[in-house]
């Protein structure tokens, strides 16, 4: 809490890096924030901080204080809430069918995040133990190009660590941005070599059990309409605007199933 006027300078730019702290992990925390009274209730409170540092007294700038406080604090305790609702989510849909259930996740745009692919796996171990009937793990993947170096080795080692696990593997949401223009040398064929390498690699492993590709063409991809940094020159799909085949997917040149 703040107790001294001489020091509202350097409070106030403390209070303004941890909410911009925050506010830089929004995309993998959005969901978090709704439990903890949602990402306008903070931007509200940043918002009153910021317009009234000026000329508010020190006893409403602590009690705003307080709040965001209260808000971080929360945060930090949906985990277990979260972990909680998975597991009745789960308990209560086997109730109701015996299809797989995946826990689905996505784990980075150019590869799969070791950090967080380490959390994943530690939460499912955990959900596991408790008898929760998971059968499967989803990993979206909304690619973007240019990919880690290794992309394929992160997938392989998802994919490892899902059968120590026992589950299956789904890639649930796949689509491949081409890159910035320029960003990327033959974009187009690059493309196809991704979406081809990580077909390969889960018809390789009978552990891998479906693939879904995000939007059928690049007519509807979300990318180019997502309210929060939408990429309008994304061509991310199998087939063009016009819902035809790119010239570069010869279908000979895709793996098949035996």
């Amino acid at each position: 809490m703040l107790a001294h006027p001489e020091g509202d300078f350097a409070v106030t730019q403390e209070i303004r890096e941890l909410i911009d702290r925050i506010l830089s992990s929004y995309d993998e925390m959005d969901r978090r924030f709704t439990a903890a009274g949602g990402l306008g209730s903070l931007l509200s409170l940043y918002e009153q901080v910021r317009r009234e540092l000026e000329r508010v007294s020190f006893q409403e700038l602590d009690r705003m204080t307080g709040e965001i406080k209260n808000v971080i604090e929360a945060l930090l305790t949906i985990d277990v809430l979260e972990e909680d609702y998975i597991a009745k989510a789960f308990r209560y849909a086997r109730e109701a069918t015996k299809a797989d259930l995946v826990l689905n996740e996505t784990f980075g745009h150019t590869g799969l995040i070791k950090e967080r692919v380490d959390r994943f796996f530690e939460l499912v171990e955990r959900l596991k133990s408790k008898g929760v009937p998971i059968d499967g793990v989803g990993t979206e993947m909304h690619l973007e190009a240019p990919l880690d170096p290794d992309y394929l080795d992160q997938f392989r080692d998802f994919l490892q660590r899902a059968k120590k696990d026992g589950v299956a593997v789904y890639i649930t949401e796949m689509d491949v941005y081409q890159g910035p223009q320029g960003a990327v040398p033959n974009a187009w064929d690059n493309q196809k070599k991704i979406y081809h390498d990580v077909t390969a690699t889960c018809l390789a492993d009978s552990n891998c059990k479906g693939m879904t590709i995000w939007d059928l063409s690049d007519k509807d991809t979300w990318l180019a309409n997502k309210k929060r940094n939408a990429i309008p020159d994304a061509k991310p799909d199998l087939f063009d605007e016009a819902h035809q085949k790119k010239p570069q997917n010869d279908p000979s040149a895709q793996p098949r199933s035996s």
